[in-house]
């Protein structure tokens, strides 16, 4: 139900409403970015045409002279992560060198617990991660919902970037 109505959103959406939604993204996460530590690296996937927009976001963080992490899909189903869209690729375990981790997510439960596509790329990712770093998950608005199913490898999102309301912390509900 959540992948038919993401396909409607974007079915229905003008590219302005497209450009508005991507702009609140990332100005969201820049004030986020600014009561915290400076990264130098951000680990950001590349949305695909019915995620949120996560284009501005990028830009913004290289704007701000961030190093980029992006992920590139392996044929097991693992990442692989590259220094930009275009850099060179840095492997698996790049990942580790990420300041903050920015997934994807069809929907997050309240307790930080993740509903991704299915394909298992990001439950192989996340436990590479290191401890204490923050994972935020981008959701639209009303994708942070009471709870979603979970298995005993799914790692919790820290922290939910929505449209209209930014970051919140999943584990406490506070809106930063």
């Amino acid at each position: 139900m959540i992948r038919a109505e993401r396909r409607q959103r974007r079915a229905t959406a003008t590219d302005d409403v497209w450009r508005e939604l991507a702009a609140a993204l990332a100005a969201h996460f820049d004030r986020w970015l600014a009561g915290r530590a400076a990264p130098g690296t951000v680990a950001i996937y590349e949305s695909l045409p019915t995620e949120p927009p996560t284009g501005a976001l990028a830009e913004t963080l290289r704007a701000q002279g961030i190093r980029l992490l992006v992920p590139e899909l392996l044929a097991d189903k693992d990442l692989t992560w590259r220094a930009g869209p275009l850099g060179a690729d840095l492997g698996r375990d790049a990942i580790a060198q990420a300041d903050v981790v920015v997934v994807p997510a069809l929907a997050i439960g309240r307790d930080g617990t993740r509903l991704g596509q299915g394909g298992g790329s990001y439950d192989r990712v996340l436990p590479r991660v290191t401890p204490g770093i923050p994972v935020v998950a981008v959701v639209f608005d009303g994708e942070l919902v009471t709870a979603v199913p979970s298995e005993p490898h799914d790692r919790r999102v820290d922290a939910v970037l929505t449209p209209s309301d930014g970051v919140r912390d999943v584990q406490s509900a506070l809106k930063y």
